[in-house]
């Protein structure tokens, strides 16, 4: 039995695949190249064309996949995350269920996207949590190098090893995926995002905004223009909250998008770091 993830990436780095994410004695997880053959099994489809944006395919007459044509995107995909299990078990498959959670949320953070599962083997069948058609006009796809795919493989370890507050990590999941659903509407998506930065960085009732920016400031080592645009973004929220009205922009969209990513990847990696006692301490460095 075998679970195939299809990831959208620009490109590969000098890593030679298949790459090892993760192994016990009951599967291996694994990124490795992802051929037109394999695809055409798994969407039951022929491929007659690859091209950088788009790929040419037709269906086969049996075993269609309703949802197919809205992820598209998916068959144009090199690259999958490859999940190796020693057998067919619903044991097997009840112990890996956790690690399905945690390694939805590492795609987020680092692919942009909640992942597409597909369960390959007797039966054969994918679920998704938005369309592809919303993150491929959305989101630049990522060239994967050793350095962000050796991060990937600490954060996934670091996620199933219950070393970080369950109830945080969670709540980030939950956080990160509003911002994935099929949705274009920037105010909810930005909303969330500051949301999340605001988790990150600011526990306290009072003067929430002034101790979040300057927090956030200082961590990144960054200066005074930088405070106060993430005041204004703290602002636009509270606008959008209190009034529907709509004041982010799709600039807006991509930089707290990657702010974001990479400052829960930072907190998951180094928790310490973000202790309120800690962070004020760094303001007085």
């Amino acid at each position: 039995m075998s679970f195939i993830i299809p990831i959208i990436l620009s490109g590969i780095e000098n890593i030679g695949l298949p790459f090892v994410i993760y192994k016990n004695e009951d599967f291996t997880i694994q990124i490795s190249e992802f051929p037109i053959t394999e695809r055409e099994e798994l969407f039951d489809i022929k491929i007659h064309e690859v091209r950088e944006a788009t790929t040419k395919y037709t269906r086969r007459i049996h075993n269609v996949s309703d949802h197919i044509d809205k992820f598209s995107e998916f068959i144009s995909s090199k690259y999958k995350i490859f999940i190796i299990t020693k057998d067919n078990s619903k044991e097997l498959i009840a112990k890996f269920s956790p690690y399905c959670f945690n390694l939805d949320f590492c795609c987020q953070l680092y692919f942009k996207y909640p992942i597409t599962l597909t369960f390959f083997g007797e039966t054969k069948y994918s679920t998704t949590q938005h369309s592809m058609q919303s993150y491929a006009k959305k989101s630049d796809k990522i060239i994967l190098n050793l350095e962000n795919l050796e991060s990937f493989k600490k954060t996934f370890e670091l996620c199933i090893g219950n070393i970080i507050d369950k109830k945080k990590k969670h709540m980030l999941a939950s956080l990160i995926n509003v911002t994935c659903l099929q949705t274009f509407n920037p105010g909810l998506i930005c909303s969330t995002y500051v949301t999340i930065l605001e988790s990150l960085f600011a526990n306290e009732n009072t003067e929430v905004t002034y101790r979040f920016a300057l927090r956030l400031t200082k961590y990144l080592k960054k200066d005074h223009d930088f405070f106060k645009r993430i005041k204004v973004f703290y602002q636009k929220r509270s606008t959008y909250y209190h009034t529907g009205e709509i004041k982010f922009s799709y600039d807006d969209e991509k930089y707290l998008s990657a702010l974001s990513r990479q400052l829960i990847i930072d907190f998951l990696q180094n928790p310490g770091n973000f202790d309120t006692v800690n962070l004020d301490k760094l303001l007085l460095s």
